[in-house]
């Protein structure tokens, strides 16, 4: 029987294990624990600011196909 392979996290330079799935931007991506957290800050500073906030606000920044940083859609009033 075949073992399936664990995910890496998909955070550039990055080498430990993925646990978590999330969507973003129509586009799955796999976090470790540390970048996973990194995101929920961001949403938890977004939610202090705004009253709330949800996934559909991060924006990814990739590069080599890999992520180097979330950030913040800023609204234009």
């Amino acid at each position: 029987m075949r073992r399936l392979r664990q995910p890496r996290c998909q955070f550039r330079k990055c080498p430990r294990l993925a646990r978590y799935a999330v969507e973003l931007e129509g586009r799955r991506y796999w976090l470790c624990d540390r970048h996973y957290r990194n995101l929920l800050k961001l949403l938890k500073e977004a939610a202090l600011e705004a009253g709330s906030s949800s996934l559909g606000e991060i924006r990814v920044k990739l590069r080599g196909g890999r992520i180097t940083r979330f950030e913040r859609v800023k609204e234009e009033e």
